[in-house]
């Protein structure tokens, strides 16, 4: 596709911009405040733990409880993601490498059905980001393109440098002036409709049934707070291509932390 098409995203009415900030607000209050009681659930799942006899039957029942504890843990973490409100630790990271390192995880995720095709610049793709929420953006990536290839197919990573010059008008894939880094995560699936590609990043929106529709969003949270945006292609019948654009931290060391500002909630309070 030609990298100056304009994301179908970036064509939203600006009170759609608005009312997204508003539901972000509320989810993150919401899961601010659903955090904190699953610490109460989860310390006292575990202190119950301590009280029971080996051999008790009750042991399955307070792991069971865990480990939902956890499962909604995950899912309120992608929630603060969403919402834009989660502390991320972020560190000087080449993509290149830890991509060449999850390489065996991604294709184990993807399955044997689907092959995948990873074409990296030889040198690296440094930027600042979480690590871990890196992890987590990368395989929200993977199950989808893993949901849009039941039958099998390719799922290609792309990654370089790419300069946005000031007298550009509308910037390769519409950003802004600087230099990026830019990974492309395209699969060779069905492609999406129109009106489904405008609500991709909508939160607790999926054509899959049974899936939370938190994985763009969450995806899309975790590249903001990192300075990053989000770029999605997709056509009936031509797949998907989705690119995570970040700031180029080819120049510059160290690690810092991306603390909610003034007008956020700590995590965890």
């Amino acid at each position: 596709m030609d990298p100056n098409e304009r994301n179908r995203n970036d064509e939203r009415p600006l009170g759609d911009e608005r009312r997204r900030e508003e539901v972000s607000r509320l989810v993150a209050g919401l899961a601010h405040g659903f955090n904190n009681l699953l610490t109460v659930i989860q310390g006292n799942a575990d202190l119950l733990l301590g009280y029971l006899e080996d051999g008790d039957p009750a042991h399955e029942e307070v792991h069971e409880i865990l480990d939902a504890a956890e499962r909604a843990t995950r899912l309120t973490r992608s929630l603060l993601a969403f919402g834009r409100s989660e502390s991320l630790r972020l560190e000087r990271i080449d993509l290149n490498e830890a991509l060449h390192r999850l390489q065996p995880g991604i294709q184990a995720a993807l399955g044997d059905g689907v092959a995948l095709e990873l074409c990296l610049p030889p040198g690296p793709l440094w930027v600042h980001a979480d690590r871990s929420f890196a992890r987590q953006a990368l395989f929200e990536l993977v199950k989808n393109a893993r949901d849009a290839l039941p039958e099998g197919g390719t799922f290609r990573i792309e990654g370089d440098r790419v300069r946005v010059d000031p007298d550009e008008e509308e910037g390769v894939w519409g950003l802004p002036p600087g230099d990026w880094v830019v990974v492309s995560y395209s699969d060779s699936g069905e492609g999406m409709a129109p009106k489904v590609l405008d609500r991709s990043v909508d939160a607790f929106f999926s054509t899959k049934e049974g899936r939370s529709g938190l994985g763009l969003s969450t995806v899309d949270g975790l590249l903001a707070q990192s300075g990053g945006v989000l770029r999605i292609e997709s056509s009936p019948g031509e797949g998907t291509t989705v690119r995570t654009c970040l700031p180029d931290a080819s120049t510059g060391i160290g690690a810092r932390t991306n603390e909610p500002g003034p007008n956020e909630t700590p995590s965890g309070s």
